[in-house]
C-alpha cells in the first residue's frame, strides 16, 4: 500500500492480516472496502468481506457478500466455504450443507468445510456426532499432502 495505493491486492491484505490476526474490525473493514472499490470483481475479497461480516454478527450482510464472492468465481473453495459459514451461522443450516457438499466436490480435503458441515447437520437435528467428525478430520490430517 506505501509502494502503490492503488493495488487492490494489498489492502485485501492488509484487511486479512488485521481480521485474523489484530481483530481490528474498523481497519479490516476499510481495507476491504477500499480493495472492493479498486476490484469489485476480486472473489477472494469479497469472501474475506463476508467473513467480517458474520464475526460483526451482520448475517445477512455476509450471506449476501458471500453469494457475490461465490457468484465471482465459483471454483474458488475459499469464497464457498466462507458462504458456507456465512450461511451457519445464520442458522440456515441446509443452504449451509448445500455450500460445504460444493466445497468438498472441489476439494475433498478442505478442512473447514467438514467442520462446517458437522456443525450444520448437527444444528439441524442430524445423528452426528463429534467422534465421527474427528474421525473424517483425522483421516483427512493422515493423508499425503499430495492426496490432500
Amino acid at each position: 500500500i506505501a509502494i502503490d495505493d492503488a493495488l487492490a491486492e494489498g489492502h485485501a491484505a492488509l484487511g486479512l492480516v488485521t481480521l485474523v490476526y489484530a481483530w481490528d474490525w474498523p481497519v479490516a473493514e476499510r481495507a476491504f472496502r477500499r480493495a472492493l472499490e479498486l476490484n469489485p470483481a476480486d472473489a477472494r475479497t469479497r469472501a474475506y468481506s463476508a467473513w467480517l461480516s458474520a464475526a460483526l454478527g451482520r448475517r445477512d450482510e455476509a450471506v449476501a457478500e458471500a453469494i457475490r464472492a461465490e457468484r465471482a468465481d465459483p471454483l474458488s473453495t475459499e469464497a464457498v466455504a466462507i458462504a458456507a459459514l456465512a450461511h451457519y451461522l445464520g442458522r440456515r443450516y441446509d443452504l449451509a450443507e448445500t455450500y460445504c457438499r460444493q466445497v468438498l466436490e472441489i476439494d475433498p480435503s478442505f478442512t473447514w468445510a467438514h467442520i462446517i458441515l458437522g456443525r450444520a447437520l448437527q444444528a439441524a437435528g442430524h445423528d452426528i456426532s463429534g467422534a465421527e467428525l474427528a474421525a473424517d478430520l483425522l483421516h483427512i490430517a493422515a493423508l499425503p499432502a499430495e492426496a490432500r
